[in-house]
């Protein structure tokens, strides 16, 4: 064995690209200063069936076959900073983005839902390194089928928000898996790619291990120069006799080529810096009529009318769950790819539930559900002063619910209620069914 890596979780790392791909099959350019909470990302094999029953002539399965792979995983914002609420809602709405530049500094971003006549989301790219590492792969074709925000507990809480990635299955991987017939006296051996040549403390070669048609030997491998690697045959044998044939050299090696897409990087920085909105923070959540949200749809207003009630503390938790509903396809007239990917993903209808509950102080909310009234929510996160009077936030707008029953229960000593709302469609089409606007501490573009 000529390469061991430390295998420790805390040490994997896992990036997406800011902005959108040019198309689902190019790769954008990956942000490595902007992270998530690692998640493990594992290839979704489709179409996968075995030969057993196919009059192979033996009583069990001799191979394996599948038709492709998908990317499934989430992300998952534990204390969502302003930067991940803008990066996770633009993909997650998937639809347009109005900036502006306060006076104080860094860019409010509002986010909308994807148009009714648009089937396609946008696409992102993501990379994930495993420990220290073990391997780095890039998932291109990638987009959010559902995201779920989460407003719940006391001082010592955050706001929370998850997404479910679902990918075309297209990957490129680092290192690389390469089998080259050679001597068995070769004392260098040309690789296919470019190696990365890396410090004096590790090595390009994870392993080498070579096959003469009958016994397995491992030998050390080193790089000696580009597309060059110098072996040595391990001490222990069976060993090659020099000049009496060739075998096969298996070899798996970091290349030239894969770090390119990490920004030449061989170490993803590990740390990054920003502040969590905590659920102290929550500095409005308001309850008021169909027109309590005013302004318009890439400038909203919340109106604090005698319409609108704020909730206080009889507040327990509110959650918002939207999905995209999207399908993976394949499509013809596709250049041929191996590994198999799908070429495109759909998002089917769209649908969304909030979920707010609090203590029952009177039966304001029971009479929502009996007469199914029009409501609007509207929910205030204010983070770190920016700058002047601008400070990072993100609202949530729900311009237009409503709800068909209201749970009664009891949390610890006291009764509450629980109302499960449906956002609705606004037939004025003035207001889409949610917005949400961040304001972050940067001028950069979260988005398109």
């Amino acid at each position: 064995m000529a390469f061991d890596a430390v295998p420790l979780a805390n040490l994997n790392n896992l990036v997406v690209s800011l902005t959108d791909q040019a198309d689902a099959l190019t790769a954008a350019t990956l942000d490595e200063n902007f992270k998530f909470a690692p998640t493990y990302i594992d290839l979704d094999p489709q179409g996968v069936k075995t030969d057993a029953g196919d009059a192979n002539g033996f009583e069990e399965a001799t191979k394996i076959t599948k038709a492709g792979n998908l990317i499934r995983t989430t992300l998952n914002a534990t204390d969502l900073s302003s930067k991940q609420a803008a990066w996770m809602h633009y993909y997650g709405l998937g639809g347009t983005l109005t900036t502006t530049t306060p006076s104080g500094g860094g860019k409010k971003h509002v986010y909308n839902p994807v148009a009714n006549t648009t089937r396609t989301l946008p696409y992102f790219t993501m990379g994930y390194r495993e420990a220290n590492p073990v391997e780095k792969m890039q998932h291109i074709g990638c987009v959010a089928n559902s995201l779920n925000v989460n407003m719940a507990g006391g001082q010592d809480s955050f706001l929370t928000c998850s997404m479910d990635v679902v990918g075309l299955g297209k990957y490129s991987v680092d290192p690389v898996r390469e089998s080259i017939a050679t001597a068995y006296n070769d004392a260098t051996t040309t690789l296919s790619n470019s190696v990365y040549v890396m410090t004096t403390t590790r090595d390009a070669v994870q392993m080498a291990i070579y096959d003469d048609g009958t016994n397995y030997v491992d030998v050390t491998a080193r790089v000696d120069t580009i597309s060059t690697v110098t072996l040595t045959w391990l001490s222990g044998g069976p060993y090659p006799t020099a000049g009496s044939g060739s075998g096969s050299l298996h070899i798996i090696y970091r290349t030239a080529t894969a770090e390119s897409g990490w920004a030449g990087t061989v170490d993803l920085a590990p740390t990054l810096t920003y502040s969590p909105f905590k659920m102290s923070q929550l500095v409005t959540l308001g309850i008021g009529d169909e027109n309590s949200v005013t302004g318009t749809a890439t400038a909203p207003t919340w109106a604090a009318s005698a319409a609108a009630m704020t909730i206080d503390c009889e507040f327990l938790s509110l959650n918002w769950t939207l999905n995209n509903n999207v399908t993976p396809k394949l499509c013809p007239n596709q250049t041929v790819a191996d590994p198999a990917h799908h070429h495109i993903i759909r998002r089917g209808a769209r649908t969304q539930t909030v979920t707010v509950s609090r203590e029952a102080i009177n039966a304001y909310w029971r009479s929502i559900g009996r007469e199914l009234d029009y409501i609007s929510i509207y929910a205030k996160f204010q983070g770190p002063l920016i700058g002047g009077s601008d400070y990072e936030f993100i609202e949530f707008f729900w311009p237009k619910l409503q709800t068909p029953k209201v749970t009664q229960s009891q949390v610890g000593d006291y009764n509450a209620d629980t109302m499960a709302l449906i956002p609705m469609e606004d037939t004025a089409g003035t207001y889409p069914t949610v917005i949400v606007a961040v304001q972050t501490d940067s001028t950069a573009t979260i988005g398109a």
